[in-house]
């Protein structure tokens, strides 16, 4: 496994697999006699200088049956010769992610890390974690998750992603929706898109019982910070928090998977 160290914004030290070294497990994992992997160019309404991928990975039964079983998508500002196809790249990273081959690999799978917030302390394990966990219980080509992009009609820059948990069934000839959720929010930053996406991932991932105790700005920021807006959400008092709680957040996902 080759790897490059770099520091991020924070000054963190971080350790990365190139998406090149992973391209190399993705075809040994995924033949492509079995697998194939494209990435569709989604233009961006109103914009014309910004692009969106979606990278997706299908599976070619014996019988002849094709269907996908991961994706996930990527923005970006085309400013530049380049920056189109880095944005390409982006959306490649992340359904590497999809498949349990995340860049950062600073850390030892599964080591839940210490955190603290609102002077509570917390073992936060990290969203590519819960994947691997998503993976095992949830094995592809059987199953899928599924990341779906929406435009808010008639308002610019909001977007809503949906994410499915699919059981493809009868030799991919027909397919059962085991659990889903949604995220919305509005486009501020190329970043966004790729956070309201995980958001909804990770809305997801708790209606199957693996949602985090807490998740890190990368993960999910906060829902003002998108401009969400949703119908559970209530005035603060002077002084109230305007984060949500573990009860909070398995009501809201119960509601959801009842719904």
């Amino acid at each position: 496994m080759r790897t490059v160290q770099f520091q991020n914004q924070a000054g963190v030290t971080v350790t990365w697999r190139p998406v090149s070294d992973r391209t190399e497990e993705i075809l040994q994992r995924f033949p492509p006699s079995w697998y194939g992997r494209s990435t569709r160019f989604i233009p961006w309404p109103d914009s014309p200088r910004h692009v969106c991928f979606v990278a997706e990975m299908f599976h070619h039964a014996e019988n002849g049956r094709t269907w996908t079983v991961a994706t996930r998508h990527a923005m970006g500002r085309v400013e530049a010769w380049g920056e189109m196809e880095t944005q390409e790249t982006a959306s490649i990273q992340r359904l590497y992610q999809a498949l349990g081959l995340p860049g950062n690999v600073s850390r030892e799978p599964g080591e839940a890390i210490p955190i603290e917030r609102d002077g509570v302390a917390i073992q936060w394990l990290p969203l590519d974690d819960r994947t691997g966990d998503v993976l095992k219980a949830y094995a592809i080509p059987e199953y899928e998750v599924r990341t779906e992009l929406h435009f808010w009609p008639g308002i610019k820059r909001q977007i809503w992603f949906r994410a499915t948990l699919v059981h493809h069934t009868d030799g991919g000839a027909a397919e059962q929706v085991i659990a889903s959720s949604h995220a919305a929010g509005l486009i501020s930053h190329c970043k966004d898109l790729e956070i309201i996406e995980t958001r909804a991932i990770q809305r997801l991932y708790g209606a199957l019982g693996l949602g985090g105790e807490i998740f890190d700005p990368d993960e999910d920021r906060d829902r003002a910070g998108v401009g969400a807006v949703f119908p559970w959400d209530e005035p603060l008092a002077p002084g109230q928090s305007g984060s949500m709680d573990k009860n909070q957040m398995v009501d809201i996902l119960t509601n959801l998977v009842a719904v």
